[in-house]
């Protein structure tokens, strides 16, 4: 279907090479928009809660940084513990931890 433009002395049916630039804005346009929605998808996805042992932590940016952290550590202290979204303390191991991260990394 051809596309006009408006001028002065009416609509004016557009060149091939002005078809060919419209195309072009028209076609990033829609790359912007759906690089914008897979990344808040994506930011979303990766900042979901996750369950572990019916618990449910929060997986915020900065609650990834701590496990990662953590890991890079390789052991935990004694009465090392996580609060939950609820803000209950719960014991962990190295082991839950490691577990906590695997959750994270396969979804």
């Amino acid at each position: 279907m051809p596309r006009y433009r408006m001028t002065l002395s009416g609509p004016v049916q557009f060149t091939e090479a002005e078809e060919a630039a419209a195309d072009a804005e028209e076609l990033e346009f829609f790359r912007q928009n759906k690089r914008a929605e897979l990344k808040s998808a994506y930011e979303s996805t990766l900042s979901a809660d996750i369950d572990y042992n019916s618990k449910t932590y929060s997986a915020t940016k900065e609650r990834r940084e701590l496990l990662s952290e953590i890991l890079s550590v390789g052991s935990v202290p004694e009465g090392m513990y996580l609060i939950d979204v609820n803000g209950d303390q719960n014991p962990m191991t190295y082991a839950d931890i490691q577990a906590i991260g695997q959750a994270l990394l396969s979804r």
